[in-house]
């Protein structure tokens, strides 16, 4: 699998290049809208103490930000700066258009074929995640 991932995005220009996987899994998280520190740590599994460290160096990078919650002002929502908007577009933007230059070199059978197994990978997967709950 690492060999497809590096064909499919080794050539890109990925501006995230030197973020840790779980900086990437926060910035992730977060394309999805604000969330509490307590959340992050929640959906990603790790401890509060991680979540902060990822945090702190995501901020130190400016890709996210801190706001109050309307509501209350001693709890704190992270969300996606401008830059760090700006940033996940163009790097998903990036592995599209290198997808579809991968995809453009198959053949209509080949390509129908891939397809067949992503769906059964969704299909196993969700099933597992169906009875992981």
């Amino acid at each position: 699998m690492p060999e497809a991932i590096q064909i499919l995005y080794g050539g890109v220009e990925d501006p995230l290049v030197l973020l840790r996987v779980g900086q990437l899994k926060v910035l992730r998280q977060l394309i999805q809208g604000a969330r509490t520190p307590t959340q992050l740590a929640r959906s990603l599994g790790l401890t509060p103490s991680a979540v902060s460290q990822l945090v702190g160096r995501l901020r130190n990078e400016e890709l996210i930000e801190e706001v109050p919650d309307p509501e209350d002002r001693r709890m704190k929502h992270i969300q996606l700066s401008d830059k760090g908007r700006e940033t996940m577009s163009q790097r998903s933007e990036s592995r599209i258009a290198r997808s579809q230059q991968v995809l453009q070199g198959m053949t209509a059978e080949s390509q129908q074929e891939l397809i067949r197994s992503l769906e059964a990978l969704v299909s196993v997967h969700c099933e597992r995640e169906a009875t992981n709950q």
